[in-house]
């Protein structure tokens, strides 16, 4: 078909283009104006605030990995590294929380909850009025799951954001609102009541190592009086002194025997073994080894009473040493429950807040669903498409002029 053609088709069919196009744009309109519930989105922002930890999560951190006490602080179901984003999340995701909220506000008379909430007329006979009430708020929590979106924080946006969905744009901002408002009074009950448990469990704890802190000290005291010593440290220096000098001795002494033996194993193998002179060297020799042999016996007797003696002072060493860590280590322990204890109580006063509002939810002009000048351009092209198809049959399959 050429350009001309292609003019001529479409000047004979205009008609039907824009007839089409127009039909299909009219009905779109009418859906979308009178037909399709237009959906409204609110949305309100957080900002969460970074806490100091204080209590029990402080001091899991401080003693993390060197104390036995590590187990009993973890067991009380405080997780040190639990931040507030996941704290926020499970209460904006909970159940309880959305129950709160449709409990304040009135949300069954819009048309998409409406239509949700209908029973039949089996239902309606078989279910009392608190069955249907407790049918209701169930369904009315369920719909509020998929109308509310939690968008955590992410690398473009570094806030909390809730976005309520509804057909009516104001309830839709009052929805936004109303969750910032109970998560809130939810959060603040939560915080208030850890912090009252680990205050009284950091209380507990204080009173009990103090206790454990004076059996430890009174024990250390009566190791001391019953072996009349404070410190060891000396004393043992000064018999490993002892012992390493006779050690030194002993090498020497091993040392001179090899070369004694040496000396007299070339003797034996020499040319002038059997002149006079040989014979008297051989005899010296053997009465240094008789000497030495006897230096090293003595010597390893010695040695031996040196490390006998040793053995009961690494014994009294290492439980002077045991006792002293355990009495510094209760100390230091003592200090930080009760730095802790007075930090958790500063904490019930001042009142921390996990966030702040930073966009509150206005209420929308526009929709967001249906999206209007979309759908009317998609229908403008649909109708141009099947204007265009309805002609080039009719173009194509039209009956021939008979022939004369």
């Amino acid at each position: 078909m050429t350009l001309y053609e292609a003019l001529q088709f479409l000047k004979r069919y205009r008609w039907l283009f824009v007839f089409s196009t127009v039909l299909s744009v009219g009905l779109s309109a009418i859906l979308l104006w009178f037909v399709i519930t237009p959906i409204y989105r609110a949305q309100t922002s957080l900002i969460l605030l970074k806490s100091s930890p204080g209590g029990v999560s402080t001091l899991l951190r401080q003693l993390e990995g060197s104390l036995d006490m590590l187990g009993s602080l973890q067991n009380l179901g405080i997780q040190a590294n639990r931040s507030v984003e996941e704290d926020l999340m499970s209460v904006l995701k909970s159940r309880s929380l959305t129950e709160a909220v449709q409990s304040e506000l009135s949300l069954r008379d819009l048309p998409e909850f409406a239509k949700e909430l209908r029973l039949s007329s089996a239902q309606e006979e078989r279910l009392s009025a608190s069955e249907k009430e407790r049918y209701y708020r169930h369904q009315v929590t369920e719909l509020l799951f998929e109308r509310v979106t939690i968008l955590p924080p992410d690398t473009r946006n570094h806030t909390l954001r809730i976005r309520a969905e509804l057909s009516d744009p104001e309830r839709s901002a009052t929805l936004a609102n109303t969750y910032v408002k109970h998560l809130y009074d939810f959060m603040e009950g939560i915080l208030h009541r850890e912090e009252k448990e680990q205050l009284a469990y950091l209380q507990a704890q204080t009173e009990t190592l103090q206790k454990e802190l004076t059996a430890a000290e009174d024990a250390l005291l009566m190791f001391q009086q019953r072996h009349q010593t404070v410190v060891l440290e000396e004393e043992v220096k000064q018999r490993i002194k002892a012992l390493s000098e006779l050690e030194a001795e002993v090498l020497t002494a091993e040392a001179a025997y090899k070369d004694v033996l040496a000396r007299q194993r070339s003797l034996k193998h020499s040319a002038a073994e059997l002149a006079p002179e040989s014979t008297a060297t051989r005899n010296a020799l053997d009465l240094e080894l008789a000497g030495l042999r006897e230096r090293q016996r003595i010597l390893k007797q010695a040695q031996r009473a040196y490390e006998a003696s040793l053995k009961s002072l690494p014994v009294q060493g290492l439980e002077l040493a045991r006792l002293q860590r355990q009495v510094s280590l209760k100390n230091q322990l003592f200090v930080l429950l009760k730095q802790q204890t007075q930090a958790t109580q500063l904490d019930q006063q001042r009142q921390f807040k996990p966030f702040r509002v930073l966009d509150v939810a206005e209420v929308p002009f526009e929709p967001v669903h249906p999206f209007k000048p979309l759908w009317l351009a998609i229908s403008a092209i649909l109708g141009f498409g099947l204007a265009l198809v309805l002609s080039l049959f009719h173009y194509n399959y039209r009956p021939s002029s008979p022939v004369l």
